[in-house]
């Protein structure tokens, strides 16, 4: 009897699943999956305006979810992935975009680290010759004192 109940139960999903079919699940699937690797593309360089550092594709926030279901219908419009970039860069600036243009106070972001790094390496550099010319004058000024062979009897011991 229990086996009729599984057997039961595991044949009504595969009898009722043609049913369930969607209207995404009806389009050819070569036109599916180009729409699909256009959103992830797109969705790639927009950020999420709720989370930090994320795109909409990592974010599990709603707006993310809206902002790749407008994505996909601008992709489905016709409209160009530029066009679509556009959009919600007019809409949230340049915060939205993955990699925002480098112009007004964007380029200290941009070329901040690379200052940093360049200082940083020539204070280490002045740093580490100091030390070493302190070194040698220290090791050029101390004493060099001969040890006698009492001296080196009481040393072994």
């Amino acid at each position: 009897m229990l086996a009729m109940v599984l057997v039961a139960a595991m044949a009504v999903p595969a009898l009722t699943a043609p049913a369930l079919t969607t209207s995404a699940l009806a389009q050819p699937v070569k036109q599916q999956d180009a729409v699909d690797s256009r959103v992830f593309a797109i969705g790639a360089k927009l950020r999420c305006p709720v989370c930090q550092s994320e795109t909409i594709l990592d974010s599990h926030s709603s707006s993310a979810k809206e902002m790749l279901r407008i994505v996909r219908e601008q992709i489905e419009a016709g409209r160009g992935d530029a066009e679509i970039i556009g959009y919600f860069h007019d809409r949230y600036g340049d915060y939205v975009l993955m990699q925002p243009p480098a112009r007004g106070a964007n380029h200290l972001l941009w070329v901040l680290p690379l200052l940093i790094l360049l200082v940083g390496g020539i204070w280490l550099a002045r740093w580490l010759g100091r030390s070493r010319r302190a070194a040698a004058v220290a090791a050029s000024a101390a004493p060099t004192v001969a040890l006698t062979e009492h001296d080196l009897e009481r040393l072994k011991l």
